[in-house]
């Protein structure tokens, strides 16, 4: 059986592979669209918003890393930037959840074939005052997270090197903690779940429509929609998950530790990050090539 500091090590080593991994993901993602929207060349709504979410993602793995070592140092609470940290790294994770839920809404507009006056309005003004819904789904975040600021401190406060074999490994259902993070996820969480669930829904009627019809449906567009409606299915898993992780790690600190606590807020996003490469053609074709271009680049420097 692993000793409690075997165990510290090993989450400790999970989370910096976890943060570099991601890390690494989420600045492609940034590397193909960014340079070009900020060129003042024409890139979609959608892929805006994958470039701040991407941008978001990456400020809040940087800031995991440094919190985890502050607190390593057994300094923590000699650091007054410690409690800025906490402030900036809580808003990430809020941000983080918002700007998907605008992404799933701006995805959700652009598939459903829907007339209606208000449904085409809406569609117009957030393609075209896209940075004004960013900034306020981001001033949202900030003003949710200090209510969360004060139950993750105390955490951390009073932090030892706990995991899951040890005695003190018991859950803390402490009312102010839970509620705090429930608030802070409840609202992107229900936005996001009714527009995937409709857009889901939607298009596995399509599909049943055009194979019930009397339209040539070949079996290339048919895997077209199936792989579309696994990716929003996966998406919307990935996302629930990300949010009772966001909850449950409250819960559970005393058997994660820190290092583990951290791991497990940042996994979820991580996937989420792959799964977007994964579903977009223009990502996904770019992706080894890049991945090609910077192993070169590191062999000709080791050489």
């Amino acid at each position: 059986m692993a000793s409690t500091k075997e165990w510290s090590l090993i989450y400790l080593a999970m989370l910096i592979f976890t943060c570099t991994a991601g890390i690494m993901v989420n600045l492609f993602i940034v590397a193909v669209d960014f340079p070009n929207w900020l060129r003042g060349r024409k890139i979609k709504t959608c892929e805006k918003v994958q470039c701040v979410l991407a941008l978001s993602r990456i400020c809040y793995l940087c800031i995991s890393l440094i919190r985890v070592f502050i607190a390593i140092s057994g300094k923590g609470n000699q650091f007054p930037l410690n409690d800025i940290l906490t402030f900036i790294h809580i808003s990430n994770n809020y941000t983080g959840l918002w700007y998907l839920t605008l992404l799933s809404v701006l995805f959700f507009m652009k598939i459903v074939d829907c007339k209606h006056a208000l449904f085409l309005r809406l569609k117009a003004v957030m393609s075209r005052k896209l940075m004004y819904f960013i900034a306020g789904v981001t001033l949202i975040s900030v003003c949710s997270s200090p209510m969360r600021v004060w139950g993750v401190k105390g955490l951390f406060e009073h932090s030892q090197q706990h995991n899951l074999t040890n005695v003190a490994c018991k859950p803390d259902f402490d009312v102010s903690n839970i509620y705090a993070a429930a608030v802070g996820n409840c609202g992107p969480f229900i936005i996001y779940s009714v527009s995937s669930i409709t857009l889901v829904t939607s298009l596995s009627r399509h599909v049943r429509q055009m194979r019930s019809g009397d339209t040539n449906l070949s079996s290339r567009n048919l895997d077209r929609y199936y792989i579309a409606v696994k990716s929003l299915t996966v998406c919307l898993l990935i996302y629930a998950l990300h949010v009772a992780a966001n909850v449950l790690a409250v819960v559970y600190f005393s058997c994660l530790g820190i290092s583990g606590f951290f791991v497990l807020l940042n996994l979820f996003p991580n996937l989420h990050s792959v799964c977007m490469i994964y579903r977009n053609p223009k990502l996904r074709q770019q992706f080894p090539e890049r991945m090609q271009a910077a192993a070169n680049c590191f062999y000709q420097r080791r050489h």
